[in-house]
């Protein structure tokens, strides 16, 4: 039975069922003793002499409750509208009302919209009204300033650890509008949960905002497509929120910049004079980088899109991309193979896939 500090003595006579049934929030117990008197249990109840594991938990019960776990309807919304991140409605009215009118489809407000000419870095802010917010950016387009952001992978230093040089200047050059556009959303909408996500460079971006963000706001999740590495580990390991990071098929654009083992093989190559050279500029940055979040990865089996996760997942990323696409690409010189690991990273590829799931799993399902 339990026991511990009382005041008077816990009455020897109450279970520990009635006990957890009385159960307060911050760990004391009033119990209804045979004499009608009231007992307080202070939190630090023991039984039969061995602590209990909540005993000293103190804040870790304050539990995130509001943290989002992966949806498999939640996914195919997300890559919809980091989709619609594509439209240029930076240019001109009718995109723009062509972005309103998608979300208008799924009861979403177009709420802000972000522009940085300086880095060519866009995206949009949507809202439904006591539901959620979506925070969306934009993907690589074929734009000079996409390539060098892309290419500028030298580790920078900042307060949450090394990332991606390119991602971070893309990301603070609109992160005063992003950061004004939220708290606008918080102060209407105080109790709406906020995604966040996007498809190839809007996926380092997403992730990049993650990080800002949840420092001072709650984020439910974060979805990401076709995601290139953004950070060196402690980076990486440092997110809180719930990272969902869907891969499709061979998608190349994941493997890059390099990661653990690129880092490795770095490290083999002799100290010959330009050899070593290059060797020393790798190790600042283009190598070493980590993933963040769990895997989900969009695999074909009998003709039918299924969803991978946890070692399976990483199993058949391996299957595809190395032996089954690149591999094969250079055993039978086939330039076609190639093109297929570009075809996979197409977010038209991952919403096909991310909508048949949805369907089949949620098929019956309660909405």
């Amino acid at each position: 039975m339990p026991h511990g500090r009382t005041d008077p003595l816990l009455n020897d006579d109450i279970g520990l069922a009635e006990y957890i049934a009385c159960a307060r929030r911050d760990g004391s117990v009033t119990i209804d003793s045979p004499d009608g008197k009231l007992f307080l249990v202070a939190p630090d109840i023991r039984r039969d002499g061995v602590q209990l594991p909540f005993t000293e938990a103190g804040s870790l019960l304050a539990l995130p409750l509001l943290r989002a776990a992966y949806s498999d309807r939640m996914a195919w919304v997300m890559s919809v509208l980091s989709g619609l991140a594509y439209l240029p409605f930076e240019r001109d009215d009718e995109s723009y009302e062509e972005l309103a009118a998608a979300l208008a489809q799924a009861d979403l407000a177009l709420t802000a919209v972000f522009d940085s000419p300086e880095t060519g870095t866009r995206g949009y802010l949507a809202h439904r009204t006591d539901a959620y917010g979506v925070l969306v950016f934009r993907g690589t387009e074929k734009d000079r300033k996409d390539i060098v952001t892309n290419l500028n992978a030298r580790f920078y230093e900042t307060p949450s650890g090394k990332m991606h040089r390119g991602f971070s200047l893309a990301y603070e050059s609109v992160r005063g509008q992003i950061e004004a556009a939220v708290q606008k959303l918080r102060e209407r909408d105080p109790h709406c949960q906020l995604f966040v996500t996007g498809h190839s460079l809007g996926g380092a971006l997403a992730l990049s905002a993650t990080c800002h963000l949840e420092k001072s706001h709650l984020i439910a999740a974060c979805y990401t497509f076709g995601s290139p590495r953004v950070g060196a580990p402690e980076w990486s390991d440092g997110l809180k929120t719930p990272v969902y990071r869907v891969v499709n098929g061979a998608d190349c654009i994941p493997t890059v910049p390099g990661g653990a083992v690129s880092e490795w093989l770095i490290g083999l190559l002799p100290e010959w004079p330009l050899i070593g050279w290059l060797k020393r500029r790798a190790e600042k940055g283009f190598v070493g980088f980590q993933h963040a979040g769990d895997l989900r990865f969009l695999a074909d089996h009998e003709g039918r899109p299924w969803l991978k996760i946890g070692a399976a997942a990483g199993w058949f990323r391996f299957k595809y991309f190395v032996w089954g696409k690149l591999i094969g690409a250079v055993m039978q010189l086939a330039p076609g193979r190639l093109s297929a690991l570009f075809a996979d990273h197409g977010i038209a590829a991952y919403q096909q896939k991310l909508q048949s799931i949805a369907r089949r799993r949620n098929a019956g399902s309660p909405e």
